[in-house]
């Protein structure tokens, strides 16, 4: 599940060479949470950033929104199916959030730095696109916070991510380690007994 991430200034320069300059405008910086409207690359005739793009599609009844896809059944499911065949986007990001069974906060970014992009698909709902974020199992650096992480594409898939037929394939992409840091770890006697 991703519910949180973040933009920091350093992206705009790492996203440069797919979408070109980007406005000052268009240079929103910070945590970002559903129902916002984030920097949002999508395709049209050529990779493009957007922030007319709200996080979450409208669940039904009007009961909250639909913030995450998992990789494994978005394109069966009728919420998601027409967004990821059509409507596939990226979301730059510097790092996201990730809490952990006990409510503790970790923070999630490249292992070597630079940005991320957070696959995801966007839709119509009364006049307003609105989007979702891919998510996929958890790899071995996740795996202790959560069972599940956000989908993320390379800067070399990027344009078959948004406008390719070879999305099903980076759908089921194993996803790279990545550099975890705890707000708060808590450790057992054992740890204690046993650490060097």
């Amino acid at each position: 599940m991703c519910a949180r991430y973040y933009i920091q200034e350093s992206i705009y320069e790492d996203i440069e060479p797919l979408v070109g300059a980007v406005d000052e405008e268009d240079r929103i910086t910070g945590d970002v949470h559903p129902s916002e409207r984030p920097p949002v690359i999508v395709f049209d005739q050529k990779p493009v950033l957007t922030t007319k793009i709200a996080w979450g599609y409208p669940a039904r009844r009007g009961k909250g929104l639909l913030i995450n896809a998992r990789a494994e059944t978005a394109m069966e499911k009728p919420a998601f199916r027409n967004g990821i065949r059509h409507h596939r986007c990226l979301l730059p990001a510097s790092g996201f959030y990730e809490w952990d069974a006990d409510k503790n906060k970790a923070e999630c970014s490249p292992q070597k730095g630079g940005s991320l992009f957070l696959a995801g698909c966007y839709d119509v709902f009364d006049n307003e696109r609105c989007f979702a974020i891919i998510t996929t199992t958890a790899n071995e650096s996740m795996q202790p916070i959560h069972e599940r992480m956000p989908l993320m594409v390379g800067m070399e898939d990027a344009k078959e991510w948004l406008s390719g037929e070879g999305y099903p394939e980076l759908l089921k992409r194993q996803m790279p380690p990545l550099h975890i840091e705890r707000e708060f770890v808590q450790l057992t006697i054992a740890d204690l007994l046993f650490s060097e």
